[in-house]
């Protein structure tokens, strides 16, 4: 949802340096990181759970 948000804002092009400003797409793309090291770490044990 939220990339989609992000997405919708920057098509108008007034939002567009408020957003490079706050540092949107990096701060994505560390929330997302994040979130796939934690799948990556609950899959993995979930993994040897059933193994």
């Amino acid at each position: 949802a939220v990339v989609g948000l992000i997405r919708n804002l920057a098509l108008c092009p007034t939002n567009q340096a408020p957003l490079r400003d706050a540092e949107a797409i990096p701060k994505l793309v560390t929330l997302l990181s994040k979130a796939h090291q934690d799948a990556q770490k609950h899959g993995s044990s979930a993994q040897q759970t059933y193994q």
